[in-house]
C-alpha cells in the first residue's frame, strides 16, 4: 500500500485541499525518508560491524602466518646446521671406524707374529736344551721328537690362542 498511489486517486476538492493533501504528502515522504535513513543508518552500523569483524580475521590469520613463517625458517636454520654436524661426525665416525678396523688388524698381526717368535724361541730352547743334556748324558738316547719341539699339540694351540 503506498499512500501516494491512494492519494493521487482522490479526487481534489480545490486549492484548500491540495495545500492539505500537499503536507500529508510532505510528511508521509518525511516519515518515509526518516524510516529510510535510519534504516540505512543500521545496515551501515552492521556493515562496520562485518568490515570490522573481517579486518580481525584477516589480522589475526595474516599474524598466524607470520608466526608460522617465523618457526619455518627457524627450523629450517635448526635443520642446516644439525645437517652439517650430522654429516660431519659421520665423517669422523667413519675415519674413526677405518683407524679402529686398521690397529685391531695390525694388533692381530703383531700378536700371530709375537706368537710365532714366542713358539720359534721355545723351539729352539728345547731344541739347546736337548743339545745339552746328550753332551751330558752321552748314554741315553736322544728324546723323540713330534716335530713340535717337545711341546704338545695342546701346549701348541693354547699358546697360538693368546
Amino acid at each position: 500500500m503506498n499512500p501516494f498511489v491512494e492519494d493521487a486517486k482522490k479526487p481534489t476538492k480545490g486549492p484548500e485541499v491540495s495545500e492539505e493533501e500537499i503536507k500529508k504528502k510532505k510528511e508521509i515522504v518525511k516519515k518515509m525518508l526518516s524510516e529510510r535513513y535510519n534504516k540505512t543508518k543500521e545496515e551501515l552500523a552492521t556493515l562496520r560491524i562485518v568490515q570490522q569483524e573481517l579486518d580481525k580475521l584477516e589480522h589475526t590469520l595474516d599474524s598466524d602466518v607470520v608466526i608460522l613463517r617465523e618457526r619455518i625458517d627457524a627450523v629450517e636454520r635448526d635443520i642446516v646446521y644439525y645437517e652439517s654436524y650430522y654429516r660431519k661426525k659421520e665423517k669422523e665416525y667413519k675415519e674413526a671406524k677405518a683407524v679402529f678396523d686398521k690397529k685391531l688388524n695390525e694388533k692381530k698381526l703383531l700378536t700371530d707374529h709375537l706368537s710365532l717368535i714366542i713358539f720359534e724361541n721355545e723351539k729352539r730352547k728345547d731344541e739347546k736344551l736337548r743339545e745339552m743334556m746328550s753332551k751330558l748324558e752321552p748314554s741315553k738316547p736322544p728324546v723323540e721328537e713330534n716335530g713340535w719341539g717337545g711341546f704338545t699339540e695342546e701346549e701348541l694351540i693354547l699358546t697360538n690362542e693368546n
